[in-house]
């Protein structure tokens, strides 16, 4: 999986609390949310019963530009 700046994520852990110092926990889930795309619907189809949406996303896709 690979996350970059701009994706918003929630991390759950297995830890009940933190005690000082930089502790390493790891990570139990990794959950990405839902985020509003810039684009504009192109095309609308149906496709067995279901609206099928195309949609041309904005000439500044943020993630796909930095996820190399």
């Amino acid at each position: 999986m690979n996350i970059v700046p701009g994706q918003d994520i929630l991390l759950s852990t297995h830890a009940t609390g933190l005690s000082g110092g930089p502790t390493y926990i790891p990570a139990a889930s990794v959950t990405l949310l839902p985020q509003t795309l810039d684009g504009t619907v192109t095309t609308v189809s149906n496709d067995r019963g279901f609206a099928s949406y195309t949609v041309t996303l904005a000439p500044y896709p943020l993630c796909t530009d930095l996820a190399v």
